[in-house]
């Protein structure tokens, strides 16, 4: 009975030359190492499409900006069977097999979703599209809870008003600048501007289609060899830093300003 078999592997994958070594060693030994019809087909960001019988064409790859690797295809068949393993560094891993026989099937998928699972998967899955839905709609409510609290505070100022004091004088003049100076001097309104352009440029950010900037400076897919290897190091540094020193450091500025502001209060 022929069988036919489709996989996907959601989550992003670091694929070193190890683990490219070690997935080709588990094809060959599950087909035998039966006389098996073994391709590679190496596709760059240049345009060059490269196919080998050998692994050792995609090793010796440069694998540098100008011609990083994109895909990779791996394909072993017999008369038997079939079997189809591609990399994409846009998309994730899939995985084709067809064959007559149930069980090499099922042997098969087994070993390699165990390896792949465990060696190769690293990142999570990252949905640009849904992460952006989600992070807007909570600027929106920040910006309603906002309004709202500085809409709040300014009313409950304004009903705290010494209003004796307004009723004694009979200057219009007088009542409008008390009105005014009470109001200034809340301070609950000073910081509305700036809130409000933070969050307006947030959301511009999010709208456009920033999603290849970040990949690029922080990939979700890697090929880890070649010079890919050196730059893919630089970025880990390079997340380490902008976490600890924009994050975090933003994190500790808004409590040190919350604290400030109780005890000034």
């Amino acid at each position: 009975m022929r069988v036919n078999f489709e996989h996907e592997f959601k989550k992003g994958y670091f694929l070193s030359e190890e683990s490219l070594i070690k997935i080709d060693d588990i094809i060959k030994k599950r087909f035998n190492n039966k006389v098996v019809d073994i391709s590679f087909r190496i596709f760059r960001i240049d345009g060059m499409l490269i196919e080998s019988n050998s692994i050792d064409s995609i090793l010796e790859e440069e694998n540098a900006p100008r011609n990083f690797i994109n895909r990779i295809v791996i394909k072993a068949e017999t008369e038997s069977h079939y079997m189809k393993l591609t990399f994409d560094s846009e998309e994730s891993i899939s995985l084709s097999i067809i064959s007559d026989s149930r069980d090499f099937a099922n042997l098969l998928i087994a070993d390699l979703k165990e390896y792949i699972n465990s060696e190769v998967i690293k990142f999570s899955s990252l949905d640009f599209y849904k992460l952006k839905k989600l992070i807007l709609a909570l600027l929106m409510i920040g910006i309603m809870v906002y309004i709202t609290f500085v809409i709040y505070n300014d009313i409950s100022q304004t009903q705290s008003v010494d209003i004796e004091k307004l009723k004694s004088s009979s200057d219009l003049n007088t009542k409008l600048n008390y009105l005014i100076q009470n109001r200034a001097a809340t301070g609950y309104g000073e910081g509305f501007i700036p809130m409000m352009s933070v969050m307006v440029t947030l959301i511009v950010l999010i709208l456009f289609p920033i999603e290849k900037l970040i990949r690029r400076v922080f990939p979700k897919n890697i090929f880890y060899w070649g010079k890919r290897k050196s730059l893919y190091d630089k970025y880990k540094d390079l997340k380490s830093k902008i976490f600890w020193g924009i994050v975090i450091g933003f994190i500790i500025s808004i409590i040190a300003g919350l604290i400030l502001n109780n005890f000034n209060a």
